[in-house]
């Protein structure tokens, strides 16, 4: 997005719990803020259960999984595939650090 107010309205959308379509070099991705999703708005962005969870490399680190080569690049964000065990909650928990010390290491 080369437009201020087109990268602040989906910045916007994103905090609202909206989905956002991001377009670059290598095609255009759908995404939600899962922090701000529910189970009716990840079922309707997400209706086979498929979508993966991109992580900031920052956040990755904290939760020490940048811990490959390809991983650990610095900046990079982490795609973590989607497995069963990765519901709501849990992609919540990975990607939310509101509640980190809720449940400390």
């Amino acid at each position: 997005m080369t437009d201020p107010r087109n990268a602040a309205r989906a910045v916007d959308a994103l905090r609202r719990g909206w989905p956002v379509r991001v377009e670059g070099g290598n095609g255009a991705w759908l995404v939600l803020a899962v922090e701000r999703a529910d189970d009716v708005r990840l079922a309707a962005f997400d209706p086979d259960g498929a979508a993966e969870l991109l992580l900031s490399a920052e956040r990755a680190a904290i939760l020490k999984l940048a811990n490959q080569r390809d991983a650990a690049t610095p900046g990079q964000p982490v795609l973590i595939e989607r497995v069963p065990w990765l519901d709501l909650p849990a992609a919540i928990a990975l990607a939310d650090p509101a509640n980190d010390l809720a449940t400390p290491f």
